[in-house]
């Protein structure tokens, strides 16, 4: 089942004016604010070694039949003239530096930023259709189709890589959330947009209006399985997730934490992790993570699992299956020095053992 409970959009007006202004706040936002109007003319793409006009019109990549016709639907036909037609099939024929130059020198500039908005109408328009082939539905017009198709202005069918198709088409849009905004950056070049575009897109339903605890497991499963990676990005873009700031995943999930500590946590006050598992077995450690000696709530859900919660007063959940659970009440001597580890085992659990032991460490009772 594809992607539900969408932030759907009254209106293809109103659909149409937020999917352009994501992608001109992306592609040119000087030109956007008054404040830069070179963009009315060609200017040189270093990057993908091209040119391009307004907001993103690229020359290279786009047809000379598809720049025509965007012209035309923008009404713009006056500002492409026979001298710009042949700029471009040299360029596009023979893409050197020196036919760049010339398309850069002497190509028409347009009239002003509301031609540059109505040319880039027209040629997002045009890729509609092929948002919805590449996605195999048609998804309504929405905050999420909005945000998808700014990544798919900027980087082709391919952004939509298949990870991220999968959980589109199978109704995941924590694991969605997570591609946009972790992994379709492979050139390092465009974090600030897949931010953007992953906030549009929201990592929740109903952001601000309650966390149901099905959705609260899908999030905190998302950052579970992730959670290295994503730490690693974050560190790599550090000036884009300052510690403590609204980018960072710890903000992010606090809505799914809010939901679930107050109906598992047992009476203790959980201030550490929450991780949850998958239907499989899983591995849910706490060595490694971001806090280790706070007090955690583990889930492992389905399959016969390992949970260990190392230190801090945790909570652990096996669920189904046989699970070993780690973290019962223990003092260890671990790398950091000397701590003491308890554990809460809820009822409701088969468990095949509960386990006095750290890895790596040595431990007394």
């Amino acid at each position: 089942m594809s992607l539900t409970n969408l932030h759907t959009i009254s209106t293809h007006q109103i659909y149409v004016s937020l999917r352009d202004l994501e992608i001109k706040r992306a592609e040119n936002d000087k030109l956007l604010d008054g404040l830069d109007l070179s963009g009315l003319g060609p200017k040189p793409d270093i990057f993908a070694n091209s040119a391009f006009i307004g907001y993103g019109i690229d020359f290279r990549k786009n047809s000379i039949a598809d720049i025509q016709a965007w012209y035309t639907q923008a009404n713009l036909s006056a500002f492409l003239t026979p001298n710009d037609l042949t700029l471009l099939a040299n360029y596009q024929t023979n893409p050197t530096s020196a036919n760049r130059q010339a398309l850069l020198n002497s190509f028409t500039h347009l009239p002003d930023e509301q031609a540059a908005a109505r040319l880039l109408t027209a040629a997002v328009d045009a890729r509609e259709t092929q948002l919805n082939a590449r996605l195999g539905f048609v998804m309504p017009e929405s905050n999420e189709r909005a945000a998808l198709m700014s990544m798919f202005y900027n980087g082709g069918p391919g952004i939509i890589g298949s990870r991220l198709l999968n959980a589109l088409q199978n109704d995941n849009r924590a694991e969605a959330w997570y591609e946009i905004r972790y992994g379709s950056n492979a050139n390092g070049i465009y974090a600030p947009r897949r931010i953007a575009e992953s906030n549009l897109f929201s990592l929740y339903d109903n952001p601000g209006q309650g966390v149901s605890e099905a959705e609260a497991k899908e999030v905190l499963r998302m950052y579970t399985i992730h959670q290295p990676e994503i730490q690693d990005y974050e560190s790599h873009f550090g000036s884009l997730f300052p510690t403590g700031g609204t980018n960072t995943v710890v903000f992010q999930i606090i809505g799914a934490k809010t939901t679930l500590i107050p109906i598992y946590n047992a009476g203790k006050a959980i201030d550490g992790e929450v991780l949850v598992g998958n239907e499989f077995s899983n591995m849910l450690d706490e060595y490694g993570r971001l806090v280790l000696d706070k007090n955690d709530l583990l889930f492992g859900e389905g399959g016969n699992d390992y949970l260990h919660g190392h230190g801090g007063e945790d909570v652990l959940y096996g669920g189904t299956g046989v699970d070993r659970l780690y973290g019962v009440p223990v003092r260890i001597t671990s790398l950091g020095g000397a701590r003491t580890t308890t554990c809460t085992v809820v009822k409701g659990m088969t468990f095949s053992k509960v386990v006095k032991a750290s890895i790596p460490t040595t431990s007394t009772a």
